[in-house]
């Protein structure tokens, strides 16, 4: 576990550099690396869960503002759950070329930066169950701490130190970047690995 000081002193430090530049650019360089992290871990612990209701007539369904990408978008019909297919609006747009064409919802698309559109357009209220992996709140001086400082901070020093490598355009640290991509690879690996055992765990014999 660590925090957002102690990250940006021990990069430059990695790095051996004590650059001007550097240095003013550590805050972007941690940002970078921990969203390209957030990207590659497929933790249970960055996932969310939201619920509520598509309602009838409205095609609209609101984005959660901290998404990254979908599991499983799901709705509820009379007990049963139907999850439905992302296709692209273009599709929706044939299947569905009227939003007055109703019916049980089958399909789902990205309408906006902040809403996806449903087909067909719901006939009745449906209850939905949103699956996604969410975007943490940033390292900063304001926001010292994270999941992924406190949990994967291996993971997430090796992914800065190479974003940083590449920002010194420095062709001796090519070979610096290198090392820390082969580490951050496996520590990223071992982070999956270790959510698979967990959420696949056989249960005790009662």
């Amino acid at each position: 576990m660590t925090d957002f000081n102690e990250l940006a002193l021990a990069i430059p430090r990695w790095l051996n550099s004590d650059e001007d530049e550097l240095v003013d650019e550590l805050p972007s360089i941690i940002r970078s690396a921990e969203e390209r992290l957030s990207r590659d871990l497929q933790h249970r612990a960055l996932y969310a869960e939201a619920t509520g209701t598509i309602y009838a007539g409205q095609s609209a369904l609101s984005i959660p503002t901290d998404l990254i990408g979908v599991r499983r978008l799901a709705i509820v019909d009379a007990g049963e759950t139907v999850v439905l297919r992302r296709r692209t609006i273009s599709f929706l747009d044939e299947f569905a070329p009227r939003i007055s064409l109703v019916g049980r919802p089958k399909f789902y698309a990205v309408r906006s930066t902040n809403s996806w559109r449903v087909a067909r357009t719901p006939d009745a209220d449906y209850p939905f169950e949103l699956l996604y992996k969410r975007r943490l709140v940033g390292l900063s001086p304001q926001n010292p701490t994270n999941w992924l400082s406190e949990n994967a901070y291996d993971a997430l020093l090796h992914a800065a130190c190479a974003r940083a490598a590449s920002f010194l355009h420095d062709d001796e640290k090519a070979a610096t970047k290198a090392l820390h991509e082969d580490e951050y690879g496996r520590f990223v690996s071992a982070l999956n690995a270790e959510s698979e055992e967990d959420e696949y765990q056989p249960g005790e014999a009662a």
